[in-house]
């Protein structure tokens, strides 16, 4: 059932992260939609049914797979930032940028075009992910320590709130990203428009902290 590679060898030593690795670049460069398992499994050196012998479930297995192991690493970095930021106003921008630092690293490596880009995010969006629910408990336990310190006020259902911040954040990250990528040059000779995203999240942050700072007495 094994089988054996194009150089002869067996299909069960075929590294499941040289696969996730050749298939994340695929995506990268072409999207999901024009991305070829035959393309994949010649990258790797094997035939397309060797693929199935890892991920049976084919090409959207394989593309949740790559996801869910990125999302792993991005989730840890958001992590890592929300720790690090001892001020809870702090580290709601501080788990936004590294969730923007992860993607720019793919972006660059991989040189990920905007459309690419909104395939995938669409894409994933249209799928409630594990991602997706554990990224949400992080933005809760961010404002449940704002509220215990009295920076933040209870505003609302506390999960309620924190979807709103992270449907936000979804929003944001495709702009940010590739603002940098913008044609047009303004007279300084950078792009024009380079810094819309960064004016977009600045003034998203504004109206959201301006929402959930406690207005009482002696807040921080």
């Amino acid at each position: 059932m094994g089988g054996t590679s194009k150089g002869g060898e067996p299909m069960a030593k075929l590294s499941r992260e040289r696969i996730l690795d050749v298939a994340r670049s695929h995506f990268a460069r072409e999207g999901y939609r024009r991305a070829s398992l035959v393309e994949i499994a010649r990258d790797l050196g094997v035939v397309k049914g060797a693929l199935y012998y890892h991920v049976p479930g084919g090409k959207l297995a394989l593309f949740d797979a790559v996801m869910e192991r990125e999302e792993q690493r991005m989730l840890d970095a958001m992590r890592r930032a929300a720790r690090e930021a001892d001020d809870p106003r702090q580290a709601l921008r501080a788990v936004f940028d590294a969730r923007l630092e992860v993607l720019r690293h793919l972006k660059n490596l991989h040189g990920v075009r905007r459309e690419i880009g909104e395939e995938i995010s669409a894409l994933t969006l249209a799928q409630e992910r594990s991602f997706r629910r554990r990224e949400r408990n992080l933005i809760v336990e961010i404002l449940e320590h704002g509220e215990r310190r009295g920076i933040f006020t209870p505003r609302g259902p506390r999960r309620a709130v924190a979807a709103a911040i992270q449907g936000m954040f979804h929003a944001l990250t495709v702009p940010e990203l590739f603002a940098e990528d913008a044609v047009g040059r303004g007279p300084d000779g950078q792009p024009a428009d380079a810094r819309d995203g960064s004016v977009l999240r600045d003034a998203f942050f504004d109206l959201v902290l301006l929402g959930l700072v406690s207005r009482e007495p002696g807040a921080a």
